[in-house]
């Protein structure tokens, strides 16, 4: 049975609005938060607690992109967890590199690279979580 046209659009739109949207609105929070000029305290005068609670967010950050990746890549590679881990990373270590190019355009900011390396931590820890930690769960809960 051949479909529409008209079912097609609405499945490619459905598509687009489950997978992409939540990546792109994401990719704009991002951008959003590295507008903010500084945020009123000086990299020097950061405390411990201050200067964890910063580098927590760029892991929650791009580990919330990382996740949102793999739900995009995974409709597109179901059965293979390599194509679908090389996205994630060939999409958001870019981005994050971008980020912080951004930032350096930014009043009181600065892009360092070991951001991107703490940024690159998001990632992984969301790879780790839906390529080892959840399918050990679901293997566990079945038995």
């Amino acid at each position: 049975m051949e479909t529409t046209f008209s079912e097609r659009f609405a499945r490619w739109v459905a598509i687009v609005y489950r997978y992409y949207v939540p990546v792109l609105v994401w990719m704009g929070v991002i951008f959003l938060l590295s507008s903010q000029p500084t945020l009123g305290t000086s990299a020097e005068a950061l405390s411990f607690g201050q200067f964890l609670l910063r580098k927590g967010a760029h892991v929650f950050e791009y580990g919330v992109l990382g996740a949102l990746l793999f739900r995009l890549f995974r409709f597109y590679f179901p059965q293979n967890s390599h194509m679908t881990a090389a996205g994630v990373v060939l999409i958001s270590l870019p981005f994050a590199l971008s980020d912080e190019a951004h930032q350096l355009f930014v009043v009181g900011r600065q892009g360092r690279v070991t951001d991107v390396g703490i940024d690159a931590i998001g990632i992984l820890l969301s790879l780790i979580f839906f390529l080892v930690i959840l399918p050990w769960w679901r293997r566990r809960r079945e038995e």
